[in-house]
């Protein structure tokens, strides 16, 4: 049977070589080891991906805008960023960045540390500025910008303000392609409405999502549904009796509406415990289905939700876990039936903190996804994963974990190992730390599939190193087995 499984897995394999293989990157904003970095949107390229991050001047400790290009096997090569000393710049922190007819879109804010001030920019193919807008500039207490998106030549921008003596209210900011302010709409019911994502309608309009305070103890998500001047058509408030997380939403192929966030399960004074949830409306707005998934956390969100091709979707989050929060994709149906869940860190990881969130995903040409977000072990940084269409890192591991479309759960016995560097020239290493220690055996096989190595860690071992110098140039297989379960993971390695 373990012959079977192995041959088969290898077939798998080699059926998906063509591809562009799976990865899971790190990356320290030009080396600067600052606290604060966090990809927020990822826009596909011809020459790979381009990822809008935060990231921070250490020498002065304020916030700049990053602009990383990502190559197909997830190697940046070429960093940009936009700031100033004495005024820090926020990228919108709802995957806010979009592709519009003169390049890409931003929606952010600025602090110079007495005001905050939404901002709109407008980048050119070759990421040079073209203009910079502030909806509000010197008129209200605070604004923030979150969001952006174009059609025809329009960019909508969306966030959240607050003016003096007033509660706070959601804003919707459509601006030209020169830069010039067409019309600003806001929005609110109560004491504090916030916006935090924006999408293009089929009638021309928008749909904009959020979360409203009723009471300090009571937080609703909101989707509104606008025209195309701005002018509210109708809103859902969609939540329970406690603190829910805001809504990140996005209109779908067949004229309806999907939602993401969290749903707070308990609550206990200032303690709040969430599980993931998504919702679907129809185009008029009426509740066709919510659900919630997995297990309830204190960390727990979908920050963002994408259509695939198929019509199912799939969203980025944070998962609670034991050993650390981890990032998560969630694939859905269209009648919100979960079909997988996943979770990920990237080693070498902190046996004590650690956090990794994913915050945007998208669907690649070939089927597999690629995410941005960050993971922080005591540092945070960028990172960028792409998973085949099933969410493996390791192709064909929909074949021995049995989570390929069935219900998103978290198995206690999870295996989390990493390989890398891959492709690797001297040395491999097979990381474990948040795994736990493996019972098994680690074996390898050469490119004709014979058994070459086989090799087990020592009680005290969190990480193997395995020297390849000896072996020649070719794709190898790394297998994990158990004398009872057989083969419980295996991936890939290109020894150069």
């Amino acid at each position: 049977m373990e012959h079977y499984r192995l041959a088969l897995l290898v077939m798998v394999l080699q059926g998906t070589s063509s591809s562009a293989q799976t990865f899971s990157t790190r990356n320290d904003f030009n080396n600067a080891q600052g606290p604060d970095e966090m990809g927020w949107t990822l826009v596909r390229s011809d020459s790979g991906y381009l990822v809008i991050q935060a990231c921070e001047d250490t020498m002065n400790m304020f916030l700049r805008v990053g602009l990383a290009h990502l190559s197909q096997n997830g190697t940046v090569s070429e960093i940009r960023s936009f700031g100033q000393d004495g005024l820090a710049l926020y990228v919108g922190w709802a995957n806010g960045t979009v592709r519009s007819p003169q390049g890409f879109a931003l929606c952010g804010s600025t602090d110079d540390g007495i005001d905050n001030r939404a901002i709109v920019w407008q980048l050119d193919e070759e990421l040079d500025s073209l203009w910079t807008l502030e909806p509000y500039e010197d008129t209200v207490d605070f604004s923030g910008g979150t969001m952006a998106r174009s059609k025809n030549g329009v960019i909508a921008a969306v966030g959240g303000v607050w003016h003096t003596g007033q509660s706070g209210r959601a804003f919707l900011a459509l601006v030209d392609p020169s830069g010039i302010l067409q019309n600003l709409t806001e929005y609110g019911t109560s004491m504090r409405d916030f916006a935090v994502s924006v999408d293009t309608c089929s009638d021309g309009g928008f749909v904009i999502g959020g979360d409203s305070w009723l009471t300090g103890t009571d937080h609703d998500g909101f989707i509104i549904k606008t025209d195309a001047a701005g002018s509210q058509e109708w809103r859902r408030d969609l939540g329970g009796p406690y603190r829910d997380s805001y809504l990140s939403v996005i209109s779908t192929s067949d004229g309806g509406y999907i939602a993401v966030g969290a749903y707070a399960t308990y609550q206990s004074g200032f303690s709040t415990y969430y599980r993931l949830y998504a919702a679907r409306l129809n185009a008029n707005g009426d509740l066709i289905w919510e659900k919630q998934y997995g297990q309830q956390g204190s960390v727990n969100e979908l920050s963002s939700v994408t259509e695939l091709h198929d019509g199912t979707f799939i969203a980025a989050g944070l998962y609670p876990s034991s050993g650390g929060d981890k990032g998560v994709l969630l694939k859905f149906a269209a009648n919100g039936d979960s079909l997988w869940m996943r979770t990920f860190r990237h080693p070498p990881l902190d046996s004590v903190f650690s956090v990794h969130w994913l915050r945007h995903v998208v669907e690649d040409t070939d089927g597999s996804l690629v995410a941005t977000g960050s993971c922080n072990d005591g540092q945070q940084d960028l990172w960028v994963l792409r998973v085949d269409s099933f969410g493996c890192l390791v192709p064909g591991c929909q074949l021995y974990d049995h989570i390929s479309e069935q219900p998103g759960t978290a198995s206690k016995s999870e295996l989390n190992f990493m390989l890398y560097p891959n492709p690797a020239t001297g040395h491999v290493y097979i990381s474990f730390r948040s795994a736990g220690r493996p019972k098994g055996e680690f074996r390898l096989y050469d490119p004709k599939g014979a058994l070459v190595r086989r090799f087990a860690p020592t009680s005290r071992s969190e990480e193997l190193e395995i020297a390849l110098t000896q072996y020649p140039s070719g794709s190898y297989l790394i297998c994990y087995v158990e004398s009872i379960q057989g083969v419980r993971w295996a991936q890939t390695l290109i020894k150069e």
